[in-house]
């Protein structure tokens, strides 16, 4: 469960990640980050890189603080990434079997 989660977590903060810090809001919206689970070249590596240029995370991105701050803006029913939704549906699966 640790390494999907941990393989899946940089697609799912993409979004927020992006947009709730200087970056421009027509990020998430180019070609190549629409779809959060099929970035290319690393989803942390591409969103550290947006994030540095923005002034961020200067001296490498901090996954753990990255991901706090992310969670406090996170909408789920707003998140485009295919994996978090099935992550979360299967978790709301869980939640109704208790």
């Amino acid at each position: 469960m640790r390494t999907g989660c941990r393989k899946s977590a940089p697609s799912w903060c993409w979004s927020i990640g992006t947009t709730t810090t200087g970056v421009p809001e027509t990020v998430p919206q180019k070609a190549g980050y629409r779809d959060p689970d099929a970035i290319r070249g690393g989803t942390w590596e591409q969103l550290e890189r947006i994030l540095q240029r923005a002034g961020y995370f200067r001296s490498g991105l901090r996954k753990n603080e990255l991901a706090r701050a992310v969670s406090a803006h996170m909408q789920p029913e707003r998140n485009t990434s295919k994996s978090f939704q099935a992550f979360r549906s299967a978790l709301q699966l869980a939640e109704e079997w208790q």
